[in-house]
């Protein structure tokens, strides 16, 4: 829960690897740089397009040390 009853789940683990590190971003900046569209991992914000857009999040959450944990 992040906020008052409110949930959110932390996106940019881009090659699965249950942690938001640089690889991910280098996977991402390599389709920003291929201008890919559609459905792709890399679509962080779901807008149909891989650009600068999607950046911030996976940026943010490197900085942050997103991983997941299992019991």
């Amino acid at each position: 829960e992040s906020d008052n009853g409110v949930w959110a789940i932390y996106s940019g683990d881009i090659n699965s690897d249950e942690k938001i590190v640089l690889l991910d971003l280098g996977s991402l900046e390599a389709d920003i740089s291929n201008f890919q569209y559609g459905y792709f991992a890399t679509d962080i914000n779901g807008d149909g397009n891989v650009d600068l857009l999607d950046a911030p999040n996976v940026e943010s959450n490197i900085n942050q040390f997103v991983f997941s944990v299992h019991p």
